[in-house]
């Protein structure tokens, strides 16, 4: 189930997102949520790895 959730975040921080997201042919949301997913799988990996 997906939440919305409010998002402080520095202006050129943002900026770089729009750029990246634009440049992947994603929306700034879905580009955030990728990154946030990625992240995850691999602390997930590191912790298989680490039992």
């Amino acid at each position: 189930m997906k939440e919305n959730i409010s998002l402080r975040l520095d202006s050129e921080l943002l900026d770089f997102l729009k750029k990246e997201a634009k440049g992947d042919f994603r929306s700034v949301n879905n580009y955030i949520e990728m990154i946030l997913q990625k992240h995850m799988n691999e602390q997930e990996e590191k912790e298989k790895t680490a039992e």
